[in-house]
C-alpha cells in the first residue's frame, strides 16, 4: 500500500489502500484534486475519523476514507475515479486563502501585482475565474504573510530598537507613548550621522510626507546634500499628525542626536508646512531658515497669475547680487504693484540668493532633495510601520554600498566628484564672452557683454556672488583661471571631493537578525494609533495642481481660472445650460460681429473713423469677399 506524501499534493492520485499521515493532509489533496481537475467535490462527511466525499448529482466519482487503528493512519477504503460531470469555472474550494497560500512565492516577487494581472495568472494556470473581490481577499492575505499584521507590528517595535542598536552600534531610536498608544518614533543610523558630519555641508532638508497605510501617520524627513550633490538622508520620525509640538520634538530631537550647540553655521531648508516655521525658529534661532521658491510661487499664484509674473519672480531669486535684485524688483512693480507689495513683505533672506549667507556653500531655491527622498521611499510608505522602517533600512543599506563601489570602480583617479565637474564644465563655456583685464596681485577687471566685475582670485571672490555662494568659480572667474594659466580643479574647496565623498558613504549599515531570534526586552504594549473610519476608499495619490495634471500626451492644458461666461444672457460664473435667464424663457443677447477688415484700408482721423455696426440683414444680402487671414 502507498503512503501519500507532501510532494504528492502537485499532482495528487488517489487509489484505494493508499495511506495519509493525518485527516489534514487527505483534505489538502482532496481540494488540489478538485481544482486542478475543476471539478466541485463536497464532502457530506467530515471529521476527525472519517471522510466521504462525492462529486455532483449523477456523477459516479465517490471517495471514502477513515482511520485505521491498525496502522495509525487514515485508509481510503472505496474509491471510484471516473467523472461524468462538466468542468467548472468557479469552485467553492479555490478559497481566498488558497489562493494566498498558492501564489504567495509571486508576490513575493511581484508586491505591486495588480489584480486583473493576478487573475491573468490564476486563469493561465488553473483555468479558472474567481470574482474580483476573491482575488482582493486572496492578495491582502498574502500581504499579510509576507510584511505582518499591521498592528502586531506595533509591539514589534521595542524588540526591534534593541537589536538595531545592537546590530548598528550608535544608531538611535526612540519610541514615545501616550497613554499606551504609539505616538512618534524616530530613527538614525549611525552610518548616517558619521558620514554628514564628516562629509556634507552644514545644509539640513525638512519635509513631511504622507504614510499611506491604515492607521495614516506622517512621515517627517531631514536629508542633507552629499559632496557630489546628491541625496543623504539624515533622520526620519513617525507622527501622528503634522503640527508645531511634532516638528518641534523633531528638531530637538535631531539638534541632540548630532551634537549641534552652536546653530549659527547652520542651514535649513523647509517648506511652509503646519508648525514648521516656528518650530525652526525655536530649535534653531539662529541658523539661516529658507523657504523653497516654489512652494512660494504656488502661494503668489493663488494671488496674482501670469507667465511674466512667474518669470520674474523667479527672477528676483535668483538674482545674486542686491543691486540686481533691486533691479528685478522693479520690474515686478512695473508688471503689477500688488505683487511688488506682496514680495516686499517676504524676509529677503529666506528666499533670494542675494541675501544667503556663503558659509555653507550652497545656493538651492528648492527644496527637491526632500521632494526625491519622499519619492525614492514611495513603495516603502505603503507598509506597516516595522516593515516600512526595515525596507528604508534596506534602501539605504544598499545605496551606501552601491555609491562605495562606484568610487572604487567608476570614479578612479577623479580629484572632484562627476556632478561637480559637470557644472564647472559649463561654467567654463560660458566664459567665453567674458574678457579679463589683470591688475595685480590676483585682481581682474571682467567684462562680459554690458556687465562689469572685479574678480579676487587670491580672496576666491566675485563682484555677482556665484564664487561665493556655491564655491564652484563662476564664469568671470574662470576667464581669470585661464588667463593665469591656473586648474579650475586646484580653487574647488574640500566639500566637492572625492575625498569628502569617501567620508561621507565610509560607513555601513548593517543588517539585522531574523526577527524569532530578537531579543525580547519586556517593553510596555504598544496599541496602534486610534483608527477612526471614513468614508470612501483610501486616497494614496497626491492631490495635484491644476499645471501638475498629465495628459495621454504630457501636461494637459486645465480650465483652472479661467472666468466663465454665459453665450445665453452674457454673464460670468456660469454657462447656458445653468443659465437662470434661459430658464424662464428670456432672449438671448445680440451677438455683435467684430468687424472684417479689407485689404485697403483708408488713413482717417480717430473722430472720422468708419462705423462697421451692420444689419444682419445687410451682411446676408451683399456678397461677402474671400479673405484670407495669415499669422505672423
Amino acid at each position: 500500500m502507498r503512503t501519500f506524501r507532501p510532494e504528492d499534493l502537485q499532482n495528487p492520485i488517489f487509489k484505494i489502500g493508499m495511506k495519509f499521515a493525518s485527516v489534514q493532509l487527505l483534505r489538502k489533496a482532496i481540494t488540489e484534486y478538485s481544482i486542478k481537475h475543476r471539478v466541485e467535490i463536497k464532502m457530506p462527511w467530515n471529521d476527525k475519523t472519517r471522510i466521504k466525499a462525492h462529486c455532483d448529482v449523477g456523477c459516479p466519482w465517490y471517495l471514502y476514507a477513515s482511520f485505521d487503528s491498525r496502522m495509525e493512519c487514515f485508509l481510503i477504503k472505496s474509491y471510484v475515479g471516473d467523472h461524468h460531470c462538466q468542468k467548472k469555472w468557479v469552485l467553492k474550494r479555490c478559497t481566498a486563502k488558497w489562493l494566498a497560500n498558492k501564489y504567495l512565492d509571486k508576490f513575493r516577487a511581484d508586491e505591486k501585482m495588480s489584480l486583473t494581472n493576478f487573475g491573468r495568472t490564476v486563469q493561465l494556470e488553473l483555468n479558472l475565474t474567481p470574482s474580483r473581490m476573491k482575488l482582493s481577499r486572496a492578495r491582502r492575505m498574502a500581504w499579510n504573510i509576507i510584511y505582518g499584521d499591521e498592528v502586531q507590528q506595533f509591539n514589534l517595535l521595542w524588540n526591534y530598537g534593541h537589536e538595531l542598536r545592537k546590530s548598528n552600534l550608535g544608531s538611535s531610536f526612540f519610541l514615545n507613548l501616550l497613554d499606551g498608544y504609539f505616538s512618534s518614533l524616530y530613527v538614525s543610523f549611525d552610518a548616517c550621522k558619521r558620514g554628514f558630519l564628516s562629509g556634507c555641508r552644514p545644509v539640513i532638508c525638512l519635509d513631511g510626507c504622507h504614510i499611506k497605510t491604515k492607521f495614516g501617520g506622517q512621515l517627517l524627513t531631514a536629508v542633507g546634500i552629499d559632496p557630489n550633490d546628491c541625496i543623504f538622508p539624515i533622520a526620519m520620525a513617525v507622527v501622528e499628525v503634522e503640527c508645531l509640538a511634532s516638528w518641534k520634538w523633531f528638531l530637538e530631537t535631531l539638534k541632540q542626536d548630532l551634537g549641534i550647540d552652536n546653530t549659527t553655521p547652520w542651514t535649513l531648508m523647509t517648506d511652509k508646512q503646519k508648525g514648521l516655521i516656528p518650530a525652526v525658529q525655536q530649535v534653531f534661532p539662529d541658523s539661516e531658515h529658507r523657504f523653497c521658491v516654489r512652494h512660494l510661487y504656488s502661494n503668489f499664484q493663488g494671488h496674482f497669475k501670469g507667465e511674466n509674473l512667474k518669470n520674474e519672480l523667479w527672477a528676483c531669486a535668483r538674482a545674486s547680487t542686491v543691486t540686481r535684485w533691486n533691479q528685478e524688483m522693479e520690474k515686478m512693480k512695473v508688471l503689477n504693484k500688488d505683487a511688488y507689495a506682496w514680495l516686499e513683505k517676504m524676509p529677503p533672506n529666506t528666499w533670494v540668493r542675494a541675501f544667503f549667507s556663503e558659509y555653507p556653500k550652497c545656493d538651492i531655491l528648492l527644496n527637491n532633495t526632500c521632494e526625491v527622498f519622499n519619492n525614492y521611499i514611495l513603495e516603502a510608505r505603503e507598509l506597516p510601520i516595522l516593515t516600512m522602517i526595515q525596507k528604508i533600512k534596506s534602501q539605504l543599506m544598499v545605496r551606501h554600498y552601491n555609491k562605495q563601489k562606484e568610487v572604487t570602480e567608476k570614479w578612479v583617479g577623479m580629484a572632484i566628484c562627476p556632478k561637480i565637474r559637470k557644472k564647472l564644465a559649463r561654467h567654463a563655456d560660458f566664459s567665453n564672452t567674458c574678457y579679463p583685464i589683470p591688475s595685480g596681485n590676483g585682481i581682474f577687471e571682467v567684462h562680459d557683454r554690458e556687465w562689469q566685475y572685479v574678480v579676487d582670485l587670491m580672496g576666491k571672490n566675485c563682484e555677482c556672488r556665484r564664487w561665493q555662494l556655491t564655491g564652484i568659480p563662476c564664469s568671470h572667474a574662470i576667464s581669470c583661471l585661464k588667463h593665469e594659466r591656473i586648474l579650475e580643479d586646484s580653487v574647488l574647496p574640500n566639500c566637492y571631493s572625492i575625498d569628502a565623498f569617501k567620508n561621507a558613504y565610509g560607513c555601513n549599515i548593517y543588517p539585522c537578525s531574523e526577527k524569532s531570534s530578537w531579543e525580547n526586552v519586556g517593553g510596555p504594549e504598544v496599541q496602534p494609533p486610534k483608527y477612526e473610519k471614513r468614508v470612501g476608499r483610501p486616497p494614496k495619490a497626491r492631490k495635484r495642481a491644476a499645471h501638475e495634471v498629465q495628459g495621454p500626451n504630457g501636461p494637459r492644458l486645465s480650465k483652472h481660472g479661467v472666468i466663465m461666461h454665459c453665450s445665453h444672457c452674457g454673464q460670468t460664473g456660469h454657462n447656458s445650460a445653468r443659465c437662470e435667464a434661459k430658464k424662464a424663457g428670456l432672449p438671448a443677447i445680440k451677438k455683435t460681429k467684430k468687424p472684417t477688415r479689407t485689404a485697403t484700408t483708408t488713413t482717417t482721423e480717430p473722430e472720422q473713423q468708419p462705423s462697421y455696426e451692420v444689419s444682419h440683414s445687410q451682411v446676408c444680402a451683399q456678397p461677402q469677399p474671400y479673405i484670407l487671414h495669415v499669422q505672423m
